[in-house]
This record gives C-alpha cells, sequence and structure tokens, in this order.
C-alpha cells in the first residue's frame, strides 16, 4: 500500500495578515485528501489490473457476478481517479506557488512534481475531454 508521509512542523503559520496565513494552511492541508485519493486509486488500479478476467456473459449474470464490461471499467475508474487527484495537487500547488511568491518559493517543489509526472494536464485534458480526442481533435 502507498502511504505518503506528511510532516506538519506547526499547528498554525505565524504570519501578520491572519486572513493570508488561514488560506495558506486550509490550501497546504488541502492536499491530503488528493494525496491519499491518488494512493488508494493506484493501489486499486494495480490490484484490479492484476486480477483481469474474462467471463461469459450468461455465466456471470447466472452467478451474480458483474457484467464482463463492468468488469473491464473497474481499472479504468481507478485510473481516471488517480490522475484527477494528481491533477488537484498540481493545481494547489499552482495556486500556492503564487501566494507565496518569493517569500517563501516553493516553485522548486512544484518543478519536481511536474516532473514526475510530465505532460499531466494534457494526459488530464484528454481523459476528460474523449469526446473532441474521438473527433481528432487533439
Amino acid at each position: 500500500m502507498y502511504i505518503p508521509q506528511l510532516r506538519y512542523p506547526g499547528q498554525r503559520i505565524d504570519h501578520p495578515d491572519n486572513k493570508w496565513a488561514s488560506n495558506v494552511w486550509r490550501l497546504l492541508t488541502s492536499l491530503e485528501t488528493p494525496l491519499a485519493t491518488a494512493a488508494l486509486a493506484l493501489e486499486w488500479f494495480e490490484e484490479a489490473q492484476s486480477n483481469r478476467d474474462t467471463f461469459l456473459p450468461f455465466q456471470e449474470l447466472a452467478s451474480g457476478d458483474l457484467p464482463s464490461c463492468y468488469k473491464r471499467q473497474v481499472v479504468f475508474v481507478h485510473a481516471h481517479t488517480f490522475l484527477n487527484s494528481l491533477d488537484r495537487i498540481d493545481r494547489t500547488l499552482q495556486v500556492l506557488k503564487e501566494i507565496l511568491d518569493s517569500t517563501y518559493d516553493i516553485s522548486n517543489i512544484h518543478k519536481l512534481f511536474q516532473n514526475s509526472v510530465p505532460d499531466l494536464r494534457g494526459v488530464r485534458n484528454s481523459s476528460a475531454h474523449i469526446e473532441d480526442r474521438m473527433r481528432g481533435l487533439g
């Protein structure tokens, strides 16, 4: 199981502008959900991919199993969940980078994330706009 370790050096951000500090804290802690979701989706994706079986449709319905077309989709559901979670992390890091500007420069962290998942936005857009891809629009 993929369990990323998150560490918080404190319980709040000490900054003269309380509203700014609160916004930054919310953005930082909001990264927990998509990170956990991505970790679970990756684990379930790998499990679903290794358990892909093919059955005759009538056998499936008689035994109470899901139809094979549904079973084939499980791996894609986990892949989409993983992709959307990574996209949410990327977007949150982008907003944090803008809010923190040069005072607390996280551009290296954001760049490291983007380099670890190259063309994330392009893949996410392709997945989200499959109707355009099917028409050859990119």
